[in-house]
């Protein structure tokens, strides 16, 4: 095992390094995992949801309030299960390219595993900015119809 990959301007990873990043690979791969069988259940839920609800439709009954069908329903779970996809694939690579590069000792390698490491946080980021933006505008949408609502 070699643990020293010193050149000049670069960092050593000591061995209580190598083993706290084999321990992050080791967990961030789980979360992953999870991650994969959620967005299974996602696409599942979503199908299985849409067919009830449409078929709800169908036989006159109430389906959703606001008019809403259960394929708008269905492909409301199916978008959520593709935004989820992105930064869970990332956070795999990570994992998975992270315990190769220090198995192998391969720079090349672990400059890969931190790139998508950087870009599952960059991806969450962006996310939390565009929830935050629909969060604010909705309470903004909120206020001007109680506003309006009273006039």
């Amino acid at each position: 095992m070699k643990t020293n990959l010193s050149t000049e301007n670069s960092l050593i990873i000591n061995q209580n390094t190598y083993t706290i990043l084999l321990e992050a690979a080791r967990w961030s791969r789980l979360i992953a995992i999870f991650g994969f069988v959620s967005i299974g259940l996602m696409v599942v839920a979503g199908v299985v949801m849409g067919t009830i609800f449409t078929s709800m439709g169908v036989m006159g009954m109430q389906s959703l309030p606001l008019g809403i069908s259960g394929s708008i329903l269905t492909f409301f779970y199916l978008l959520m299960a593709a935004l989820y996809y992105f930064p869970i694939k990332y956070l795999y690579d990570f994992s998975r390219k992270i315990k190769k590069a220090l198995l192998e000792s391969d720079q090349m390698l672990m400059n890969e595993a931190f790139l998508k490491l950087k870009a599952h946080y960059q991806y969450i980021g962006i996310l939390i900015l565009v929830m935050l933006c629909v969060y604010a505008f909705s309470l903004f949408v909120g206020l001007m119809g109680a506003v309006f609502n009273m006039v």
